[in-house]
């Protein structure tokens, strides 16, 4: 009885082992991805965070500003696209050439 307890011990142990191991495989392939120049998948989080109301005014024009000058497309269509109505509403405080950039590339 001892040694079949035992051998589910080991069971365990071995499987907490490769769960580890997927793990550091995980982050080894996600470092070798960003050395490939590769972009990781987009996040809103990384774009803009709530406020204590949510997406206002506030986060999203700075949001929208640094996405401008990233020249990033596919962000700008994401803030679109999951805050339409902040994004709308923001549109008019931004610069004559931010709300053109916008103009070109989305519409």
């Amino acid at each position: 009885m001892a040694d079949l307890d035992d051998g589910k011990h080991q069971q365990k142990d071995t499987s907490q082992q490769e769960v580890i191991l997927n793990e550091e495989n995980t982050q080894e392939l996600q470092q070798e991805l960003n050395d490939g120049k590769e972009e990781p998948p987009l996040a809103i989080e990384d774009i803009v965070n709530p406020g204590k109301f949510g997406i206002t005014n506030s986060q999203m024009i700075p949001a929208m500003k640094q996405v401008i000058a990233d020249g990033s497309v596919e962000k700008l269509r994401m803030l679109r696209s999951i805050y339409l109505y902040s994004f709308e509403n923001s549109l008019r405080y931004l610069k004559k050439s931010e709300r053109e950039f916008i103009q070109n590339n989305l519409k």
